[in-house]
């Protein structure tokens, strides 16, 4: 039991440090999407 417990920390910290880039890349993506209407118009 105790020796699963630091590879269950070690995947539950690079889920969510690949969500995180997964919604930073989506953020970074619409800020630019948004950007790039403002300048067409």
């Amino acid at each position: 039991m105790f020796a699963k417990l630091p590879y269950l920390v070690a995947l539950q910290s690079s889920s969510i440090f690949i969500i995180d880039v997964i919604s930073w890349h989506d953020l970074s993506v619409h800020t630019w999407s948004i950007q790039d209407k403002k300048q067409q118009h």
